[in-house]
């Protein structure tokens, strides 16, 4: 319920508004110097809340400025990290396809070195080949040696 001038409190439906501006009117008259003060106050007063209202306007729009601004900036991270992500994946399968060839090598290097100690197995086998052969030689050289001097001997 709103007080009114004279400090009495009634319902605002019974006071008509002539009546209430009537009374206003006659608390300016009876001491202007209070009033003037209270209008100056209230005058203050709706300026400072019209000053905190442009500096909450100018912080929303700065705001709004700087959300758009990193707006942008996030949509620069999530293209940058899309393309990290791409060239992720083809380090991935470069490195997928190295290992791949890595164990090719690895195997390939198994069976050379498998076919290099065939070779040097054949390699014993053919030296051992050869001074069997050089020893069959030698053995039909000396037989034939001893046919020519058993020849001799009995054509003698």
């Amino acid at each position: 319920m709103p007080m009114l001038g004279s400090g009495m409190v009634l319902p605002v439906a019974t006071v008509p508004i002539a009546l209430a501006d009537a009374m206003a009117v006659l608390r300016v008259i009876s001491d202007p110097e209070t009033a003037k003060a209270n209008l100056d106050a209230w005058v203050a007063l709706a300026d400072k809340v019209q000053a905190a209202a442009d500096d909450v306007e100018r912080r929303e729009k700065d705001m709004a400025a700087r959300e758009a601004a990193l707006g942008e900036t996030a949509k620069k991270l999530d293209a940058g990290r899309e393309a990290h992500a791409q060239t992720l994946a083809a380090h991935r399968d470069k490195v997928a396809e190295l290992t791949a060839q890595q164990k090719a090598i690895a195997s390939e290097q198994k069976q050379l070195g498998a076919q290099q100690g065939r070779a040097a197995q054949l390699d014993e086998l053919a030296k051992s080949l050869n001074a069997r052969e050089s020893a069959i030689t030698a053995g039909e050289a000396e037989l034939t040696a001893r046919r020519e001097k058993l020849a001799e001997a009995l054509r003698a």
